[in-house]
């Protein structure tokens, strides 16, 4: 993997495939390992660049908190190591808040937008307490039994889950980083700002998403007036595993579209 350089962040990122720049930013916890579900099918089309976030892979993990503006600024430093001024950006859960977060910064630099399984806004009703942050030193073992009751849909079969989780089981992360990035989504809310996302908008959500309600997805995509919403029957938050065929086709139907 190359590196780019953001300030203290060293990000770890790649590149597959051939023609339009099309942006990956993962969520909360995971690697780039976890785009495995989606990579072949979308670079099929696309120039896909994907990293890995600061506190996660092999990035670094800087002294946090993080905000969401450190996070986007990191995926343009990506961007500017890649070469590529303009990209399409696609963001899964925290991602999609990064790239949220992107678009309102700089939008000439974002061609279009997909948000996968996102929210303008932290999904809870209260902040976090400071005990909370203790479970990014829980033991692998423990964290991966617990992403195995919340991460899926009725859709995924238990082949699809045991495979899932063992790419999970084998991802790296720092759990100084982790605390980073939910520092980042606790304060994030941009639900007054989504008028000004004027780029062509793709929201993708799970039906049984257990950790970003299909609820706030809805509120995403009534708040982007330029934006198509897309329920996946049966998927959960992870629907990279088990919907990736159909939110694979979605994606790529849509760039076509606004091409």
């Amino acid at each position: 993997m190359a590196l780019a350089v953001n300030n203290r962040a060293v990000l770890a990122w790649r590149q597959q495939g051939g023609g339009p720049a099309l942006l990956l930013v993962m969520g909360h916890r995971f690697s780039s390992q976890m785009w495995c579900w989606a990579l072949d099918g979308l670079s099929s089309e696309r120039s896909v660049i994907c990293f890995d976030n600061r506190g996660t892979g092999a990035s670094n993990a800087p002294p946090g908190p993080y905000s969401m503006q450190d996070l986007a600024e990191d995926a343009f430093a990506v961007m500017d190591a890649a070469g590529i001024r303009s990209a399409a950006v696609y963001g899964v859960s925290m991602g999609g808040m990064i790239a949220q977060q992107m678009a309102l910064m700089n939008p000439e630099r974002v061609s279009a937008l997909i948000l996968g399984c996102t929210a303008a806004r932290f999904p809870r009703n209260r902040p976090p307490s400071a005990l909370s942050y203790l479970q990014y030193w829980l033991p692998k073992s423990l964290t991966v039994r617990l992403a195995q009751k919340v991460l899926y849909g009725s859709l995924a079969t238990a082949e699809l889950v045991r495979q899932d989780l063992e790419i999970i089981r084998k991802d790296e992360c720092n759990p100084r980083g982790l605390i980073g990035q939910a520092h980042a989504i606790a304060d994030f809310n941009v639900q007054s700002r989504l008028n000004e996302i004027k780029q062509p908008t793709l929201v993708l959500h799970g039906s049984e998403d257990k950790v970003i309600p299909l609820s706030l997805g809805s509120e995403l995509a009534a708040g982007i007036s330029t934006s198509q919403f897309v329920v996946l029957e049966g998927s959960g938050h992870n629907y990279l595993a088990d919907a990736a065929d159909t939110s694979n086709e979605a994606i790529l139907h849509f760039l076509r579209s606004v091409d």
